[in-house]
């Protein structure tokens, strides 16, 4: 049992996971090797708090809507989070996941739950930046995403995903530093007379990467008749 106000200090000299925790306090994960903490195998609260202080910290959820404790992630080190099936998860500054107040050069991973998109029954809603995103960086694999902000200033990642613009409204979204591989853009196409429109996805920086539009997923809408 890790009670509130106590610490566990785990460092990793090999990859290692940690089952059977308790409590509200607080685990500080040390060491260059990996370190797995699966929610479902353990008994913490909500008030619970993960630091990644080296490495890379790999936790898999539980809660299908929220994240389940308090997760930091310091310099250099990385936090890889894989929700749980059929989970919709908001992400925003408020977010209980973020990045330590003086994090540079540090990562935040979110993963699908397959080895494809298509196959991921993750949904990850981006409403906003993770706190204190300058210098580090936020990455997608393998799972859709909603954007229900409308700029994002972080720098991010997005591989072999799918960006899902399709709620039968056009909007802009912008993100000012972006970089894509292998990923898919579903967008609604508006053909109103004269003013025909469509979701644009606009990328003001970043290392680029191609995005196709997803044709069989177009949402019309035509409202000349």
């Amino acid at each position: 049992d890790i009670a509130s106000g106590a610490s566990l200090n785990y460092n990793t000299a090999i990859t290692d996971s940690i089952v059977n925790v308790t409590g509200s306090g607080t685990l500080n994960k040390g060491g260059e090797s990996d370190l797995t903490f699966v929610v479902a195998d353990n008994s913490v609260s909500s008030d619970f708090t993960a630091n990644a202080n080296q490495g890379t910290l790999k936790v898999t959820g539980d809660s299908k809507d929220v994240f389940d404790f308090n997760m930091n992630v310091n310099n250099s080190a990385t936090i890889e989070y894989t929700a749980a099936a059929n989970s919709s998860i908001k992400i925003d500054e408020n977010s209980k996941i973020k990045f330590g107040n003086d994090a540079q050069n540090a990562a935040v991973i979110f993963n699908g739950n397959a080895e494809t998109a298509s196959e991921s029954n993750i949904i990850y809603d981006i409403a906003g930046d993770i706190a204190n995103n300058a210098g580090n960086k936020i990455v997608f694999n393998y799972a859709t995403l909603n954007l229900s902000g409308s700029e994002y200033n972080a720098a991010y990642e997005i591989n072999n995903s799918v960006i899902d613009l399709g709620n039968d409204k056009t909007e802009y979204k912008i993100f000012n530093n972006l970089t894509t591989d292998n990923s898919e853009l579903r967008i609604d196409v508006d053909l109103t007379m004269p003013d025909p429109e469509a979701d644009k996805l606009i990328a003001n920086g970043g290392s680029g990467g191609a995005i196709k539009v997803a044709l069989d997923q177009i949402k019309l809408k035509d409202k000349t008749t």
